[in-house]
């Protein structure tokens, strides 16, 4: 389950629950490559600016001339594809990267991709750095959103535990 602000998107939440199985095709301590399937609900609450616009851009009025906003809300049940690998490349430095598919069931043109990708070194103890790439695809974002989103950050992690 994760849910999210996404100003770039226009939403003020995105909730996603995920409920699946995974594959293991390695499962070592070093390593694990594996393969997810399942199920996506996605239940998106659009930001006031983002509602009243057709698909185009363009605002939406009735024949007195008053605004006519899309739904508040959109609800998407779709197909999730997934998969990842991790390796411990020694014993300080740690790269994962994974990919996920969802395709809609109600639609056939709404579909995402995501994408991370993430590459850690232990500085000292457990005090870690992080550089990360995450990359967002809507193929049926809301009108004047762009379909493509992407985060690169770097990361100071430390570990209580």
């Amino acid at each position: 389950v994760t849910a999210r602000l996404d100003p770039f998107q226009r939403l003020d939440l995105r909730l996603n629950v995920d409920p699946g199985v995974a594959f293991y095709v390695i499962n070592e301590q070093k390593q694990k490559l594996y393969a997810e399937a399942g199920y996506d609900f996605q239940h998106d609450v659009r930001s006031d600016s983002a509602i009243a616009y057709q698909a185009d851009g363009t605002p939406v009025y009735d024949a007195q001339g008053r605004l006519v906003p899309l739904s508040h809300t959109r609800t998407t049940h779709a197909v999730r594809l997934a998969g990842g690998y991790t390796n411990k490349l020694v014993e300080a430095v740690s790269f994962a990267t994974d990919l996920e598919y969802l395709q809609s069931l109600q639609e056939r043109v709404r579909w995402r991709l995501n994408w991370n990708t993430s590459l850690s070194t232990l500085l000292v103890s457990k005090l870690s750095m992080s550089a990360t790439f995450t990359l967002r695809f809507d193929n049926d974002p809301l009108p004047n959103v762009q379909h493509l989103d992407t985060i690169t950050s770097i990361n100071l992690v430390y570990r209580f535990f």
